[in-house]
């Protein structure tokens, strides 16, 4: 990255707004005058973080992905994180018009998914075939670390409350939690016999892991010292993806690919309380806190389904012209981001217009996008 990028006017406006609305470091090129001083002082919090000594101060009502009303669609960030499976890298895409604002990260063998740090420090990228997390510095731009964990990791999720990650190993049927602080490997739980994803409950308390094998998803005590599976909760046929409600608190919805359904299970009563049916073969989930509707990807019908998390009415279809295998949507809800692993293609795209903004080849194989913008 040169010193003209760093004084773009796009490196200026993030910046801004990182001072004022309270992101993620992590997508924010730093103005010159004070780079070094605000890098200096990551990198010392980083040592810190990871010998164990502290971490650094979370504010959740500053965390974007708490703080929706003060963010309008005009100051958000048009830039997220790509995994490629086909090159075995990351990179920063923009949105509009759609292109690499980056050159390829390298990671480890088969990266299938990505989360970002809440701190803004660095990149979760999980290597299914490396049996690791490539952990991507955002101040090097190169992976400096990688975790081992179980066998074929395919999931990994954060709770930024207990600052504890969790991944999914499908390979060895277990979880994998990791202490962010530290980034310390703990002893691994059983997961069911063939899991796909995982979700974390805002408080901490509870996980609850889509496991395809038996078409339920398992729910797991995490206040114990053994974490300990609860009665298993029946959903529709091979769930996918399983997340929490935009609170984390009250529901969770399962994305049953082949029955092409959302189960919502109520977390208090850890019971199925609706099913609705979109219909074609689901791929991705995505939805954003303060919107009150998800966004679906159907590659049946190359498609992005609209999906009300008040009454489950389904929006009417946007089409588009890839099968979209991942979707994020930004913190308004007005635009969404979507990659096709087959195609290489990736589109931004207006939702409340129904109409593709921008759209262009991307790269080899895009598969997984982090959450747009935190």
């Amino acid at each position: 990255m040169t010193d003209k990028d760093l004084d773009s006017k796009n490196a200026s406006e993030r910046y801004d707004l990182l001072l004022r609305k309270g992101l993620s470091a992590s997508k924010v090129r730093m103005q010159p005058k004070i780079k070094a001083l605000i890098v200096i002082s990551a990198v010392v919090s980083v040592i810190l973080v990871l010998i164990g000594f502290g971490e650094v101060p979370h504010n959740p009502q500053t965390n974007v992905s708490q703080s929706v009303t003060s963010t309008t669609q005009a100051n958000e960030p048009n830039f997220d994180w790509v995994v490629f499976s086909g090159n075995e890298s990351i990179a920063e895409a923009n949105f509009n018009p759609v292109k690499l604002d980056t050159g390829f990260i390298k990671v480890g063998k088969d990266p299938v998914s990505i989360v970002d740090d809440p701190k803004g420090f660095q990149l979760y990228v999980v290597d299914e075939l490396s049996n690791e997390i490539s952990v991507v510095s955002l101040y090097s731009y190169a992976t400096y670390r990688t975790l081992h964990v179980g066998s074929r990791p395919v999931f990994f999720t954060i709770c930024p409350k207990t600052a504890m990650a969790y991944v999914i190993n499908q390979g060895d049927n277990t979880v994998t939690p990791i202490h962010l602080v530290g980034l310390k490997i703990m002893p691994t739980f059983y997961a069911g016999p063939d899991p796909t994803s995982i979700a974390v409950n805002s408080a901490g308390t509870m996980a609850f892991i889509s496991d395809a094998g038996n078409s339920t998803v398992l729910p797991v005590d995490l206040t114990k010292t053994n974490p300990t599976a609860l009665t298993p909760i029946p959903v529709g046929a091979d769930p996918e993806q399983v997340l929490t409600d935009p609170s984390g608190s009250s529901f969770v919805y399962v994305l049953n690919r082949a029955s092409g359904s959302i189960s919502v299970i109520n977390i208090s009563q850890l019971s199925v309380t609706a099913n609705y049916t979109l219909g074609g073969e689901l791929g991705e989930m995505t939805m954003s806190p303060g919107v009150p509707d998800a966004y679906v990807t159907d590659l049946t019908n190359n498609e992005i389904i609209p999906f009300s998390l008040l009454n489950g009415a389904l929006g009417i279809p946007i089409k588009v012209n890839f099968e979209p295998t991942a979707i994020t949507i930004n913190l308004s809800g007005t635009h969404a981001f979507i990659v096709g692993e087959k195609s290489g293609q990736a589109a931004y795209v207006d939702l409340q217009s129904g109409s593709i903004v921008s759209n262009s080849a991307i790269g080899n194989g895009p598969v997984a996008l982090s959450y747009m913008p935190a």
